[in-house]
């Protein structure tokens, strides 16, 4: 199972981080959701602000968490 398109219309991750550390722990992939810059999070999450790949604070978080993996 894949979890795909996941997100947060108020560019934070404070909704992400709990979703993704449950489906860490149950081994469910997941994919987040979105890389169009030119939208505000309003229209739906971003992962990033510019097209040179400045992160917004969702983009941010779902690095980390990423990052965090081993």
């Amino acid at each position: 199972m894949v979890v795909g398109e996941f997100g947060e219309t108020n560019c934070a991750d404070n909704r992400i981080n709990p979703l993704m550390n449950w489906l860490d722990v149950r081994g469910t992939g997941y994919v987040a959701w979105a890389w169009n810059a030119t939208w505000t999070c309003s229209v739906g999450p971003s992962l990033i602000r510019t097209w040179t790949g400045v992160p917004t604070v969702y983009g941010a978080g779902y690095r980390q968490h990423l990052l965090s993996l081993k």
